[in-house]
């Protein structure tokens, strides 16, 4: 199935865990905050298709993220061929972050992640049983 839009296609109603979503352009975030970012909820996994999730605004706003994987258990995510940038930086950016997660096995293959001045992967508190393979 062809989505409109990244987010159109994780939306957890929109997919069933272990699905596969493969892009088919770079995905140009322009307010990447805890709501417009790309949130993963689901077992699934993405495939850049060598393209890149990016956001290029001047300012960003505190805190904000560009795949977010927050508030889920149980779930394998493998991110693979993609890039995962921004050229500019808000406070405290992240490229990747996982919040308040619990056995979570991440698999990041053939990917790169650039945020320049904070954190391209952010592991923060209460993630607790998670593994990740780079």
């Amino acid at each position: 199935m062809v989505y409109k839009s990244l987010k159109e296609a994780i939306d957890a109603d929109a997919i069933e865990s272990g699905d596969t979503i493969i892009l088919l352009k770079d995905v140009k975030l322009t307010d990447p905050t805890s709501d417009n970012c790309i949130q993963i909820k689901e077992t699934m996994t993405l495939d850049g298709n060598h393209f890149r999730i990016y956001c290029e605004d001047s300012t960003l706003p505190d805190n904000a993220r560009l795949v977010n994987i927050t508030g889920i258990n149980n779930k394998d995510i493998t991110i693979k061929n993609i890039t995962i940038e921004s050229a500019n930086y808000g406070n405290w950016m992240r490229g990747l972050n996982l919040y308040q997660v619990d056995n979570i096995n991440l698999n990041i293959v053939d990917s790169v992640i650039q945020i320049p001045h904070y954190y391209a992967l952010n592991i923060a508190t209460e993630c607790t049983n998670t593994t990740i393979s780079i």
